[in-house]
């Protein structure tokens, strides 16, 4: 029954890519909206 419902490697492959790039995403926009802040706060 799971043998049948096994992913192709290359989707597996492809679902992880986009998590790493998701996560990395939400990273780099938190760091820009502290970094914005932090110079409002500045002036």
């Amino acid at each position: 029954m799971f043998a049948a419902m096994q992913l192709p490697h290359w989707l597996m492959a492809s679902g992880a890519v986009l998590v790493i790039i998701g996560t990395l995403g939400m990273l780099f926009r938190r760091r820009k909206a502290a970094s914005s802040e932090q110079s409002a706060k500045d002036h």
